[in-house]
């Protein structure tokens, strides 16, 4: 701990020198200005900062095995109607136990020729044994893996997969470690948290064309999953990348951007520079002052080396720009319902079966994230609703239980009247569950705290 504080104090003390000579020095002549973003693009994590992003081409893991010209920054930049419509597929995943994670999204020009660049020059194969073993490297225009424009240059095309949450961290790639080829089984290739799509990112591969069919079983369900929920929001699939996106109708279907990935070319009046602003020496002093005075308080540091996130890091979940660790931050509560039945038996509480993650196939009580300012208790009956098809009103769910799980979460069960078998409606799949029945004696439950709630109901406790 004395090591890192007087690694900290020394880090103050360079910046202040830094920030004093800035002060006190000549201003340089003016940059030449860069390009920047239309008005109607948005930073993704202004819109969403629960979506990870992993931008590969900020890193030298892609199959170039350099960052990409253009990419300043690890940011997701795209057209507003993109960012907000993959804002409500990822309300609709986390319901259902996962997130949606980004690789790419706009891709300036200058990117592009960078790939037309390394596919031309045929004696660089630095990384095929991940990204393309099986394609020989003249094949590349041809097979239509490389061309001279990109979709993604207009801002509404995303690179993208599924999470399954808890999200584990993805380790850094290590440059010059060995390689696996981008098709082979999940747990050999390059350990990616996604789920298993059945080859990894950016495999130059006809198994990577969505609907291959020899992709079978939990595979093609995932790459199911992600297309099915995209395209009922207006994405439309490219058949030959399961993770290849576009959102229609495109608001600049013939322009191809080359503003550069960066915080200072999206389109945030506050990130811009005005045509009357200072001169660049002022930003600098301003970012050394932001990094002495500013990402101090809590969850500013990575919790596992202890590394700043460094100005500008804002939303969640955050890359640790030293070790590569990805922290998540989830404040929403989870609301489950506890639905008692009678009949001829006796009484019986309304469970369900899984058919997501996590818990897949395990037996649960219905229940779900809180939504954004949302009621906890029309959570109760909206989660109750999607999961079994019984309506019930919120304004008669009381608070029967509140617990923390190990994990952070924290679990709001809400108890409802009790209500007779014949008049619910009969059980039937849904798109999270094989339907609903009832559990009319305590039992071990797909989640620890949903087996404490249900064994505190039948002992009488929520009386």
């Amino acid at each position: 701990m004395t090591r890192r504080l007087t690694r900290a104090a020394h880090g103050l003390i360079t910046a202040a020198a830094a920030l004093l000579a800035l002060t006190t020095a000549p201003a340089p002549a003016r940059a030449t200005t860069e390009p920047i973003a239309p008005d109607d693009f948005v930073a993704l994590r202004t819109v969403d900062p629960t979506i990870i992003q992993e931008m590969r081409y900020f890193t030298r893991h892609n199959f170039v095995g350099e960052r990409i010209d253009g990419y300043r920054q690890p940011l997701c930049i795209l057209t507003r109607p993109a960012a907000e419509a993959l804002h409500r597929a990822q309300s609709t995943l986390l319901r259902r136990g996962y997130s949606l994670k980004v690789y790419d999204c706009y891709r300036p020009q200058r990117a592009v020729d960078h790939f037309v660049r390394w596919a031309k020059d045929l004696d660089d194969q630095a990384m095929k044994a991940e990204f393309y073993p099986n394609v020989d490297k003249t094949r590349l225009f041809a097979d239509g893996y490389i061309a001279e424009k990109s979709g993604h240059s207009r801002g509404s095309t995303v690179d993208l997969t599924l999470v399954e949450l808890p999200a584990k961290p993805t380790r850094p790639y290590v440059p010059g470690q060995p390689l696996v080829p981008c098709h082979a089984p999940q747990d050999e290739r390059f350990p990616d948290n996604s789920v298993d799509m059945g080859t990894g990112y950016d495999c130059f591969d006809t198994l990577s064309h969505t609907l291959d069919p020899r992709v079978q079983g939990e595979q093609r369900a995932n790459r199911l999953l992600l297309k099915h929920t995209l395209e009922d929001l207006g994405f439309d699939n490219l058949p030959e990348e399961w993770w290849h996106f576009t959102y229609k109708p495109e608001p600049h279907p013939d322009t191809y951007f080359d503003f550069p990935v960066s915080a200072r070319s999206s389109p945030t009046p506050a990130e811009r520079r005005p045509p009357s602003a200072p001169s660049p020496r002022s930003d600098t002093v301003r970012a050394v002052s932001e990094s002495l005075y500013s990402h101090t308080g809590p969850g500013s540091h990575c919790s596992s080396c202890g590394a700043p996130y460094g100005v500008g890091a804002s939303g969640w979940p955050r890359t640790c720009p030293s070790c590569g660790t990805v922290a998540y931050r989830n404040p929403l509560p989870v609301a489950v319902a506890l639905q008692p039945v009678y009949d001829t038996q006796g009484t019986a509480l309304v469970v369900i079966t899984r058919t997501v993650a996590p818990a897949r196939g395990g037996i649960a009580l219905p229940g779900g994230f809180v939504n954004d300012r949302e009621d906890w208790r029309q959570a109760v009956v909206r989660e109750l609703a999607e999961e079994t098809g019984i309506d019930a009103a919120a304004r008669d769910v009381r608070l029967a239980d509140a617990m923390s799980s190990p994990d952070g979460h924290l679990l709001l069960f809400g108890l409802l009247p009790e209500r007779p078998a014949d008049g619910l409606p009969a059980s039937a799949p849904t798109d999270e569950t094989e339907g609903w029945h009832l559990l009319r004696r305590p039992q071990e439950l797909a989640f620890p705290l949903h087996t404490l709630a249900v064994r505190g109901w039948f002992e009488g406790r929520y009386i």
